[in-house]
């Protein structure tokens, strides 16, 4: 399922989008990402369950640490996948999976290895 744009643009109907079909991967921009944690900030741990999300996929520019952090301090069972490629292409051509927290101190995300 691809969200339209009122959507996306919409943290609230894009939770609900989210959980409301059962969603197992999503795959967001940085700032989609940070603009939806934001919201569920506003929601009990009871109301912000994403039980069959699976992956959260970050895309289409870097992604900070700090942003990987929070994801993973709110979803720790969801790893985020940090995906790299030329935007002439629009193709991910390295992943790098992130399951746990990263250093405060850490100055990136890791891309990752060419896919094969």
């Amino acid at each position: 399922m691809v969200a339209d744009f009122d959507t996306v643009c919409d943290p609230a109907k894009l939770f609900d989008l989210i959980q409301s079909e059962r969603i197992t991967l999503i795959e967001l921009v940085p700032v989609v990402m940070k603009e939806l944690l934001e919201y569920v900030k506003s929601l009990s741990p009871k109301q912000r369950a994403l039980p069959h999300l699976e992956f959260a996929m970050a895309t289409g520019e870097s992604v900070p640490v700090a942003l990987v952090n929070q994801w993973l301090n709110t979803y720790p069972q969801v790893p985020v996948v940090n995906a790299y490629g030329p935007t002439e292409a629009a193709d991910d051509i390295c992943q790098y999976t992130v399951a746990q927290p990263l250093p405060a101190d850490a100055r990136s995300v890791p891309i990752g290895y060419p896919l094969a």
